[in-house]
């Protein structure tokens, strides 16, 4: 019974720690908590399969978390070679100005 407690309580956590918005840290600590449960053998490939639904669907929240943080990068490294852009454009038309 206490192992059926501890069971549900580490698979409700991982699906809280898992739900949508969290962040990389949480969906990780979701996929290590899933990872060790073990499925009752009464109900064993519907348990897996579920599990193992759950780890594909973490993993690509996961991924999607690097790609946004990748994109997020790639935005400002492109933001900051326009301002360099922009500060040598003014520089040659104040030079064109000035003679």
């Amino acid at each position: 019974m206490g192992d059926a407690e501890r069971r549900q309580l580490s698979a409700l956590h991982a699906l809280l720690l898992s739900s949508p918005g969290q962040s990389q840290a949480q969906l990780e600590r979701a996929t290590k908590l899933l990872a060790s449960i073990s499925p009752d053998p009464s109900d064993l490939c519907a348990a897996e399969q579920y599990l193992a639904n759950r780890q594909h669907q973490l993993n690509l929240q996961l991924e999607s978390l690097q790609q946004i943080r990748d994109l997020e990068q790639q935005k400002m490294e492109l933001e900051r070679q326009v301002d360099a852009l922009t500060d040598l454009e003014r520089q040659i038309t104040q030079q064109r100005e000035e003679h």
